[in-house]
C-alpha cells in the first residue's frame, strides 16, 4: 500500500504535510507583507498625503494536526508522540530555516517557492482520542529583508 500524497510542503528540510504531520499553509504567495508607515494627515489641509511603504514584516500561519497511525491504540499512541517530537523540534524560536511550497501547492504551476523563517507563536489545541490527535496552530515570522517569498520555476 502506498502512502497517500497529502501536500507538498516542507520546513526547515521536514516533510510538513505527511500522515501523521500535516500543517498547511493557510495565507497565499501572493499576499503583499505588512508595510511600515503610514499616511500623514495635516489639519486644514484637505486629503491624505501618501507616504512611501517598507515591506517590513510577514506572518505566515500554518494551520494542522499531529496524529497517530497504527492497527492498535498503543501504537497510534506512539507514531503521535514521534509526530509531537518531529513539531517540538521544528518550533525552536532561536533556530530559522526555510519553509518551502512545491508545485502544485498554493497555486504554483511548477517549480518552488521558498522563504526563510522562524517560529514566533503556536497554540496547541487539547490532546484526543487517547492521546493519538491534537490541532495545532503556528504562526512563522519572515527574516528576510524584505521578507518576501523566493519563487524558482523547474525547467521541466
Amino acid at each position: 500500500m502506498t502512502e497517500p500524497c497529502y501536500g507538498n510542503a516542507e520546513y526547515k528540510s521536514v516533510d510538513i504535510q505527511s500522515a501523521t504531520l500535516f500543517l498547511d499553509i493557510a495565507s497565499s504567495l501572493f499576499e503583499p507583507a505588512d508595510h511600515r508607515g503610514g499616511d500623514d494627515i495635516l489639519a486644514g489641509l484637505p486629503g491624505r498625503y501618501r507616504r512611501n511603504r517598507v515591506p517590513d514584516q510577514r506572518l505566515i500561519t500554518l494551520v494542522g494536526w499531529t496524529r497517530g497511525v497504527g492497527v492498535d491504540v498503543e501504537e497510534r499512541q506512539q507514531s503521535w508522540a514521534d509526530a509531537e517530537a518531529t513539531l517540538g523540534g521544528l518550533l525552536d524560536p532561536d533556530d530559522d530555516g526555510d519553509l518551502v511550497a512545491m508545485a502544485p501547492y498554493l497555486g504554483l504551476s511548477a517549480g518552488t517557492a521558498s522563504i526563510t523563517c522562524y517560529p514566533l507563536s503556536w497554540t496547541p489545541g487539547i490532546p484526543q482520542s487517547k492521546m493519538t490527535f491534537r490541532l495545532w496552530t503556528v504562526v512563522l515570522e519572515a527574516v528576510g529583508n524584505p521578507p518576501d517569498w523566493t519563487v524558482a520555476e523547474s525547467s521541466s
